[in-house]
């Protein structure tokens, strides 16, 4: 199907994402890959999950797949190794992650305070994503993921996002006016790019953006008027549920602006 650019010429959202935001949807999830295997970091979602919330899987790039964890556990579900998303929203906060995964929210440390052991940063972003039929959060506590992800987020802004607002001279073009083409990192022949951490090798999610200037990556991740209009139409329906903090009640310390440097920096 062709999609007429210049729909982005006057469309205006009327919402802004100033404050993380999100939760009660079905959680989509990125999965580091294998090295002994040379599996790839993907996309993953239990058939549970899927079930529950009543979603339809459309086929391609999701695949049925029994997971086999680390721990030895196994579900069944769907996996996409490369998958395009349209962004909806966004909320993060300071968490702590022990050694059997359960997250407790905690308090933003001061600015240049030693995080606590543990610390991480919860990631949550509502997406339309490509193969489903409902909105879906993807989201991440493990601290390289959630990174790559925010990194991630802020190179889409910075590369297509903000310099196609000046362009076109309408800062009102929304985040889900085109999509994000998310894969894990390969190299020149290829193969998964296996990044080395303190504990296990991780693949984390990398966004590909298409050569050219910013009006040809435009033109290529467009995603046209009817999922424009409905993405302004699921940005109303969670408007209320976006602006809900995910953590429990705690005390909110007194926080510096925000600067470009800053994991929070707000990626829209």
């Amino acid at each position: 199907m062709t999609h007429d650019i210049n729909d982005l010429n006057t469309f205006a959202t009327a919402y802004q994402d100033n404050a993380p935001q999100g939760d009660g949807l079905c959680r989509i999830n990125w999965l580091n890959g294998d090295p002994g295997q040379r599996t790839p970091g993907a996309f993953f979602v239990t058939r549970r999950r899927i079930e529950d919330h009543g979603i339809t899987v459309e086929g391609s790039p999701w695949r049925e797949i029994d997971r086999t964890f680390r721990s030895g556990s196994s579900e069944s579900g769907y996996e996409a190794r490369a998958l395009k998303v349209a962004v909806l929203g966004v909320r993060q906060h300071d968490v702590i992650v022990d050694t059997e995964g359960v997250m407790t929210y905690i308090p933003r440390p001061p600015r240049g305070a030693p995080k606590p052991a543990g610390w991480s940063l919860y990631v949550e972003v509502l997406v339309m994503a490509q193969g489903l039929d409902t909105p879906v959060v993807w989201s991440s506590k493990r601290i390289k993921t959630s990174m790559g992800l925010v990194s991630m987020l802020r190179e889409y802004r910075n590369e297509l996002l903000e310099p196609f607002r000046r362009e076109r001279r309408n800062p009102g073009v929304p985040s889900w006016a085109f999509w994000l083409p998310v894969r894990g990192e390969v190299d020149a022949r290829r193969q998964p790019v296996y990044e080395k951490t303190k504990g296990s090798p991780v693949t984390p999610p990398k966004l590909i953006l298409p050569d050219g200037d910013v009006a040809t990556r435009a033109r290529a991740l467009y995603v046209g008027r009817t999922l424009l209009e409905r993405g302004e139409a699921l940005r109303a329906q969670y408007d209320a549920w976006l602006r809900e903090s995910p953590a429990t009640p705690v005390a909110a310390p007194t926080t510096p602006p925000v600067t470009e440097d800053d994991p929070y920096a707000e990626p829209f």
